[in-house]
């Protein structure tokens, strides 16, 4: 969220040069199971502060951040109610941020559209479930 954005030059590969593997007592397969997963949050809050003080508060990276929120409600879906529901609302705080700073609703993908909406009329569950399907994310 902050790197991306004053790169002078981004080139990607067509090929998977980096294969992952997963570690059963590692934290992407404990993740949920400890408060820890609710940094995500902080993280995302801390660095959306520093994209409004470097006027990075822009339409790509609002489309960055979307992405950002399916991977905050993925460490955090196996948590408390109460936690994710706490996590949504702030999320919505964050959202507002970048509203105020001039991107447009319209310029998103379908997808990330209905997000954004259901977010602003406050429809936890709507914004949940498309969170719960977003691409990459079981």
């Amino acid at each position: 969220m902050l790197w991306i954005p004053i790169s002078k030059s981004i080139y990607t590969l067509g090929d998977n040069v980096l294969v992952y593997r997963t570690n059963p007592k590692g934290i992407s397969a404990t993740v949920g199971s400890t408060n820890r997963s609710i940094d995500s949050y902080w993280i995302t809050e801390l660095l959306v502060e520093e994209q409004s003080k470097r006027d990075l508060l822009n339409q790509e990276n609002f489309s960055f951040f979307l992405d950002q929120l399916a991977i905050n409600y993925f460490r955090v879906r196996q948590m408390d109610k109460k936690i994710k529901l706490a996590e949504f609302v702030l999320s919505r705080a964050l959202l507002n941020v970048y509203l105020e700073n001039g991107v447009q609703i319209e310029r998103l993908s379908s997808k990330k559209t209905k997000l954004v909406k259901h977010m602003l009329a406050g429809d936890y569950q709507k914004a949940i479930d498309l969170l719960s399907a977003w691409e990459g994310m079981k």
